[in-house]
């Protein structure tokens, strides 16, 4: 019993004395706490933080000395260390999860967004309808483009009716920004109805309405947006809008400039064929007329032809029927002058056969005159007639007339050379029998008159020999001068 009272009394004593200790501690940590408040009024702030340093390494994880230094480090702007202490305080115990909060927001000072909506989140475990929170948290996760979680946040205020016009505007942003366009228009509408998210809502819209070239739609909001006075928008962000909406209100101007010249080019046109189709009805009116003229007057010529061709029949006809008249008259008066040439051609070489020549001349004079063209064989006879008159120059000419009608006949070539004996020089007959030899090579007559020109004109009797020879080679065996050129060839070899 004594034992009990005395364990009771020690233990007592020992609770007092752990009481007054903690007293005494929080009396110190409250007037250090104190007087770092005071520094950091006089603006003492590194003074603070190392008073507030050491504290804490005297008495660790006491959360007014952790308070203090995390909002020391916070005026400091040492945001790293305030919100890892912060974060720390947060998790002491359940009395200080507030501080999670304050965590974030110097994560967030100092841009570690993950680390802030970490202790955003962390915090509304225990204070979820904290509105303002869960739009940090929207927020933050937007600027760390986690689309789907910053949505979520704002869903979550959504049925609270805790968003502002600004806040849908933001939807709006986060929806354009994952290309769900219809839903980003849906809540830049509605932003667009409220005053505090006029102007954003009216943003959205417009880069939507730029997205889909809906320029009217661009221009009218532009307009709306012109008319709001201050810094409430960014106008400079909307020079690239006003440079596009330009852009399309000159190309406008240019398809409104391009149709209204297309209309008046149409117009023209339409004008144009129309006085085409009436010079065109004129024309075929008068072509009609030529037409019908053209016809007319074929008809006209077809019936002067058919008239000026019978006409011409008829005078074909006569004349044929005169042709023949005159062909028949000609024909008797013919057959009358040839039977005349024949008496008289027969009577010429009557006259001849009988060596009456004188007769004979006069006859074929008149024979001549009254004949243009006459034959070979009545010119040789003539030519023979003139030759027995001594009339050489005239037997000269119509010898050459028959040979020219019958320049082979050996005869008229012979008579010719018998002719040129009597008017010719010696080397004259010579050379005439040398180109008549060459005319008639195979002729032994000829021959044989060119052998004795050789022997008795040119004293060539080599030659001479030569050509009887060929002589007795052309003529017949039976011939009659044979023996006498046989004698010669003997003679002038000798």
């Amino acid at each position: 019993m004594v034992v009990a009272i005395l364990a009771l009394t020690f233990s007592s004593c020992d609770f007092f004395s752990k009481t007054r200790r903690e007293e005494r501690i929080k009396q110190k940590i409250d007037q250090e706490v104190d007087n770092a408040s005071q520094l950091i009024a006089q603006d003492h702030v590194n003074q603070a933080l190392e008073l507030l340093e050491e504290l804490s390494l005297e008495y660790p994880n006491r959360p007014e000395i952790l308070i203090a230094l995390a909002f020391a480090y916070s005026t400091h702007k040492d945001f790293s260390l305030a919100a890892s202490t912060f974060e720390r305080i947060s998790k002491l115990d359940g009395s200080y999860q507030e501080n999670a909060l304050y965590a974030a927001r110097a994560y967030q000072e100092d841009n570690n967004l993950m680390a802030a909506v970490e202790n955003y989140c962390y915090y509304l475990k225990f204070f979820p309808d904290d509105f303002d929170t869960w739009r940090s948290v929207a927020e933050s996760e937007a600027l760390l483009k986690h689309h789907q979680k910053a949505l979520e946040a704002y869903f979550f205020i959504l049925p609270k009716g805790k968003l502002s016009g600004l806040d849908y505007a933001k939807m709006g942003n986060l929806f354009f920004e994952v290309n769900n366009v219809a839903q980003a228009e849906f809540w830049y509408a509605k932003a667009a109805e409220l005053s505090d998210g006029k102007e954003q809502g009216k943003l959205g819209l417009v880069q939507i309405a730029c997205q889909r070239k809906e320029w009217p739609v661009v221009e009218k909001l532009l307009a709306e947006l012109d008319s709001v006075e201050g810094d409430r928008i960014d106008k400079i962000a909307l020079v690239g809008v006003r440079r596009e909406l330009n852009q399309w209100k000159a190309q406008k101007a240019e398809e409104v400039r391009l149709e209204k010249e297309r209309k008046e080019l149409e117009e023209k046109d339409l004008q144009l064929q129309a006085q085409l189709k009436k010079e065109g009805e004129e024309k075929a009116l008068l072509q009609k007329k030529l037409e019908e003229e053209r016809v007319a007057k074929q008809k006209l010529e077809q019936e002067l032809i058919a008239k000026k061709q019978a006409e011409d029949e008829r005078i074909a006809r006569e004349k044929e029927e005169a042709e023949k008249l005159k062909e028949k008259a000609e024909q008797a008066v013919l057959l009358a002058k040839q039977s005349e040439e024949k008496l008289k051609t027969v009577k010429l070489r009557q006259l001849f056969d009988q060596q009456l020549y004188a007769d004979a001349e006069k006859l074929a004079n008149e024979l001549a005159s009254s004949s243009s063209t006459l034959p070979a064989d009545l010119w040789f006879l003539l030519a023979q007639i003139h030759f027995n008159t001594n009339a050489f120059d005239k037997a000269h000419f119509d010898i050459q007339q028959a040979m020219h009608a019958d320049d082979q006949n050996v005869q008229y070539a012979f008579f010719c050379l018998k002719l040129l004996q009597k008017t010719e020089k010696p080397e004259q007959l010579t050379q005439k029998l040398k180109e008549t030899k060459e005319k008639f090579p195979q002729n032994p007559e000829i021959t044989l008159a060119t052998a004795r020109a050789y022997e008795k004109i040119k004293q060539d009797k080599e030659q001479a020999v030569a050509l009887y020879k060929e002589f007795l080679k052309l003529a017949p065996l039976d011939h009659k001068k044979r023996p006498e050129v046989e004698q010669k060839v003997q003679l002038l070899s000798k």
